[in-house]
């Protein structure tokens, strides 16, 4: 969806919600996000806080999985994939599949790469990382070479906009 009104005039429009209290925002200028007053955006550290990547003396509890064992949040209406070993085998053959072209050859084309890494991410967030062990490919490369692309054209959200640059960030496919 396209609207034809520009930034400027969205980002005043945001600002004036946020001046008579509608909207509250964290971070500073292009990092600047909105959301409800008392609403809080939850961190990766909070959503991450016991998987197996994060730090093994941390006093909080046990994560919830689903079935397929990708870490559920409360706050969030998708699943989260952040480490390969944690999915239910089954799914994560499933994934590897749809990977299988990527995992195979040095060299696929950019518009191929990029609709396999919006079909990875449809209905569930997953990390760099874990993107990188189911494509076969480094995560620097991954991030600059597509999914930055793909976040930019809209096609793929971030989990945390609040710390876009966050080791753990996670993308989501725009629907």
């Amino acid at each position: 969806m396209s609207l034809r009104i520009h930034t400027k005039d969205i980002t005043d429009c945001l600002m004036k919600l946020e001046r008579e209290g509608f909207l509250s925002s964290t971070g500073r200028y292009r990092e600047k996000t909105y959301h409800l007053p008392g609403q809080i955006l939850p961190s990766s550290e909070e959503v991450f806080k016991s998987s197996p990547n994060s730090e093994r003396n941390s006093p909080i509890s046990e994560l919830t999985k689903d079935k397929l064992g990708r870490i559920l949040h409360p706050y969030f209406s998708s699943p989260f994939i952040d480490d390969l070993s944690t999915l239910e085998l089954d799914y994560r053959e499933q994934l590897e599949k749809v990977a299988e072209e990527p995992r195979d050859k040095k060299r696929i084309s950019p518009e191929k790469m990029q609709a396999l890494i919006l079909e990875i991410c449809s209905e569930q967030y997953v990390t760099i990382r874990a993107l990188s062990d189911i494509l076969q490919r480094e995560a620097e490369t991954l991030r600059g070479q597509y999914v930055t692309i793909l976040k930019n054209d809209g096609k793929l959200a971030m989990a945390f906009p609040r710390t876009p640059n966050d080791p753990k960030q996670a993308y989501i496919t725009v629907e």
